[in-house]
């Protein structure tokens, strides 16, 4: 049998990317692990609202990360400098809601 030879233009390193993606470079993809009664219920609050899983957990990492005393994703992004790895998420913190540990009490 004969040997297929490789294209020149895949160069035979690293396989193509999916055809219709653009990288995003503001954008990291992660992924979830759900009970399957919560992902059903997702589902089906999804189906019933006409939005995407997706938008569902948008709204919640929204309101954990407002819980904490994040701002809005949205105020996040255009906050970000442009090597996000060089500064700590605590940076993006509101200031009325910076954390003091116990043992550093201010005042006498």
């Amino acid at each position: 049998m004969a040997k297929r030879r490789r294209s020149p233009a895949s160069g035979g390193s690293a396989p193509a990317k999916p055809a219709g993606r653009w990288p995003r470079s503001d954008i990291k993809h992660t992924s979830v692990y759900l009970p399957e009664a919560a992902y059903e219920a997702l589902r089906q609050v999804a189906f019933d609202e006409r939005r995407k899983i997706h938008d569902l957990l948008i709204e919640g990492v929204e309101l954990a990360l407002k819980k904490r005393g994040y701002p809005a994703l949205a105020a996040l992004a255009s906050r970000l400098p442009q090597r996000a790895d060089r500064r700590s998420p605590r940076d993006f913190r509101t200031s009325e809601t910076t954390h003091r540990p116990d043992n550093k009490r201010s005042g006498p």
